[in-house]
C-alpha cells in the first residue's frame, strides 16, 4: 500500500517453496509488525487480526485530512493497513483479506480473499471476484462475479456451484454468480468491486420493472434467496418474486439422510442441529435450491 512505500514483507533468497508461495513474506529489517484485534489489543501469533506496521517508511499523513490521518496513522506512529493478517512466530505473515471488503453474512465474518483464490483453483475459471450485496434475512450474500476461460465451453453457474461443494464451507459457496467478460478496474489495474455492487443491483431493479410493467421502485427488490434451515416459518409463505413457480413443499416425500444435509459443516464444531427440523427442512432445502438455481 502506498501509506507504507508499498513495502513491508518480503521473501529471502533462501526461503523454502512454502514460505514464498503461501505468504507475503519476513518483515523487513527495521520495521516492526503487530496484529491486533478490534479493540486494538495485541492478539497470539496465529491469530487473524488487522496488521499495523511502524519503522522509517510510514507516511507522515494524508494531505489536508488530519481526520483520515488520525484514523490510520496513531501518535505512536503505528500505520493501521486494514488488512485481515495471520503473523506467525517467525515473522512471516499471510494476508486473511481486507477488513473493508469483510462481508458479515448472518453473523458470520467472511472474507472473499478466502474464495477468490478457491475459484482460481477451478480450471475453467480465469478470474472471480466477490462482493457483498444486499440480503433481507441474512444481511449480506454472497456474488461471484466470474470471468472463464476461452477453453471453458459451456461451464455454468450451477457448475461452479458443484464445484465449490464439498471443498468449501457450505455458508461461503456464493449464492449468486454472475458471468462476465471483463471487470471494471482503476487506471492502475485494481478491481472496483464497488462498481460490481451496482451492476448487480441494477440488474435485479431491471428485472422488477420487467415483473411490473415497467414501474420503477425506489427500493432495491433483491430476490429472497436465502433461508434459514432451522427457521420455524414454512418456506412456501414466503413471497418470493425470484420465482416465476410455486414449490409445493407438500409435495416432498423423501428427505436425505440428516449426514447429508450436515456434510457441508463438518468444519463447524460447534453445528449441533436438531434432527427433527433438520430432517423436515432437508428436503425443503435441497428442492428450493433446484428450483432457485435453474
Amino acid at each position: 500500500m502506498t501509506e507504507n512505500s508499498a513495502v513491508s514483507f518480503h521473501t529471502l533468497p533462501d526461503d523454502t517453496d512454502e514460505q514464498v508461495l503461501e505468504s507475503v513474506g519476513h518483515v523487513q529489517d527495521n520495521i516492526e509488525a503487530k496484529v491486533i484485534d478490534n479493540e486494538g489489543n495485541l492478539v497470539p501469533f496465529g491469530v487473524p487480526g488487522e496488521l499495523c506496521v511502524r519503522g522509517y517508511f510510514t507516511m507522515l499523513g494524508y494531505w489536508d485530512d488530519e481526520e483520515k490521518t488520525r484514523e490510520t496513522l496513531g501518535k505512536d506512529g503505528w500505520l493501521r493497513t486494514g488488512d485481515q493478517f495471520v503473523l506467525q512466530a517467525d515473522g512471516y505473515g499471510k494476508i486473511v483479506g481486507r477488513l473493508k471488503e469483510m462481508i458479515i453474512r448472518g453473523g458470520e465474518n467472511i472474507f472473499p480473499k478466502e474464495i477468490e483464490n478457491f475459484l482460481a483453483t477451478c480450471p475453467q475459471i480465469a478470474e472471480a471476484h466477490i462482493v457483498g450485496v444486499p440480503d433481507e434475512r441474512l444481511g449480506e450474500e454472497l456474488c461471484a462475479f466470474v470471468r472463464l476461460r476461452a477453453e471453458s465451453g459451456s461451464f455454468t453457474e450451477n457448475d461452479i456451484k458443484d464445484f465449490c461443494k464439498g471443498k468449501i464451507s457450505f455458508h461461503k459457496i456464493p449464492r449468486y454468480i454472475e458471468i462476465v467478460t471483463d471487470f471494471p478496474k482503476t487506471l492502475s489495474g485494481k478491481i472496483q468491486k464497488f462498481k460490481l455492487q451496482q451492476q448487480f443491483e441494477e440488474k435485479f431493479r431491471n428485472v422488477f420493472e420487467d415483473d411490473t410493467g415497467g414501474k420503477s421502485s425506489p427500493e432495491l427488490n433483491l430476490p429472497k434467496l436465502s433461508y434459514d434451515i432451522l427457521d420455524p416459518m414454512p418456506l412456501r409463505d414466503i413471497p418470493d418474486p425470484a420465482i416465476s413457480e410455486v414449490i409445493a413443499l407438500d409435495d416432498f416425500t423423501e428427505a436425505p439422510e440428516l449426514e447429508t444435509l450436515t456434510s457441508n459443516f463438518e468444519d463447524e464444531a460447534d453445528f449441533n442441529p436438531l434432527p427433527e427440523v433438520c430432517n423436515q427442512r432437508a428436503a425443503e432445502l435441497e428442492e428450493l435450491t433446484e428450483n432457485l438455481d435453474q
